[in-house]
């Protein structure tokens, strides 16, 4: 009776699974820039730890002034894997710090079951980049040999403006096909877009004086605040929201 065949990628999943909590440990959100850190220390720093791991595993790698990276593995015509290693601010409501890349298999508020890493970054973008470097990592000890050039390129701010990808194009070649890591696999074809709209709406005697929600324009808004003037307020004081997660303070 034949014994089924290890696959390749079961021999590093420890490694990639830890290798995604180390990375999450970085906080590389938007930042002041610095020199070689034109988007903060923190995204700086995950991308030369990202690119010091490749050439532990063997790769060429490139930096190109903390704007992006590369990682490339065989020869030929060019093929890109574009992902990224900045993440959005983390926010509030998480259960674990979302800079320390927790590993447990705590039920989710959303109630999924079973280990997972707890950690802004984990789905977008780092857990998918690290997964692609040992795919290509496994693909490499095997002895596979690619027919085309495999651009590994890590932007630092995608989540930010593309600053990462413009910078790139000025000093490197961008491949005319691949795909990205940055959505749900197996493959995507199409990803919603964003629309920035600035809306005003006249109120005639308004009940508050501000109001401010979200951090971001690509977050989902955690919440909403609004300053109430003094007869708004007083009309309130007896008053119990019934909307769950909303309160009056």
């Amino acid at each position: 009776m034949a014994h089924p065949t290890t696959h390749p990628m079961d021999l590093f999943f420890n490694d990639t699974v830890n290798a995604v909590s180390k990375f999450i440990r970085y906080e590389s959100t938007l930042g002041p820039a610095e020199e070689n850190a034109p988007f903060g220390k923190g995204t700086a720093d995950c991308l030369n730890a990202f690119l010091g791991l490749a050439e532990e595993m063997g790769f060429e790698t490139h930096n190109y002034g903390g704007y992006a990276g590369e990682v490339i593995f065989g020869s030929g015509e060019e093929f890109a894997i574009l992902a990224h290693l900045d993440v959005v601010p983390a926010g509030s409501g998480w259960k674990y710090p979302p800079f320390s890349g927790v590993i447990n298999d705590d039920l989710s508020s959303g109630g999924v079951s079973g280990e997972k890493i707890w950690g802004r970054g984990a789905m977008d973008d780092k857990g998918p980049a690290v997964c692609c470097l040992y795919a290509l990592y496994a693909l490499k000890q095997s002895g596979f040999i690619p027919k085309r050039k495999i651009k590994f390129i890590l932007g630092c701010n995608e989540e930010s403006g593309w600053a990462c990808i413009d910078h790139y194009k000025k000093v490197a070649h961008m491949p005319e096909e691949g795909f990205t890591p940055d959505a749900n696999f197996p493959a995507i074809y199409a990803e919603k877009g964003i629309l920035h709209v600035t809306a005003f709406f006249p109120i005639e005697n308004p009940p508050f004086t501000a109001i401010k929600g979200g951090e971001r324009v690509n977050m989902v808004c955690d919440g909403v605040v609004a300053t109430l003037k003094k007869r708004t307020a007083n009309a309130l004081v007896n008053y119990t929201t019934t909307v769950a997660g909303t309160s009056f303070y």
